[in-house]
């Protein structure tokens, strides 16, 4: 299997069939920062926690042998109390082998 996955919004790429459905993948990612955080600070992080909740997704893909990730969704929550704040990210798609269409 390559190393390159593709990842897609959508239900079917152009000029691609699925060929199998392997099943839903879920990526998550999560953090907790007790410091007094700047908006630049708060913006970085937040951009590795969501990196992180994409490449578990993508990791679960791979363990079960799929080429392709479609009908990505993603959602996020970020709680801010004072000095401190909490970021988590999922991502679900679902796992399938692609292949070109004929």
């Amino acid at each position: 299997m390559s190393d390159i996955l593709l990842l897609t919004t959508a239900s079917i790429p152009p000029g691609k069939k699925i060929s199998r459905i392997i099943g839903m993948v879920e990526g998550h990612s999560g953090l907790h920062q007790g410091e007094n955080v700047t908006q630049y600070t708060f913006a970085k992080i937040t951009g590795k926690t969501s990196d992180a909740a994409r490449d578990d997704l993508v990791a679960k893909a791979k363990e079960r042998n799929a080429n392709a990730i479609i009908g990505i969704q993603a959602s996020h929550s970020t709680v801010k109390d004072g000095h401190s704040f909490v970021a988590t990210y999922t991502y679900i798609g679902t796992a399938v082998i692609l292949t070109d269409a004929d």
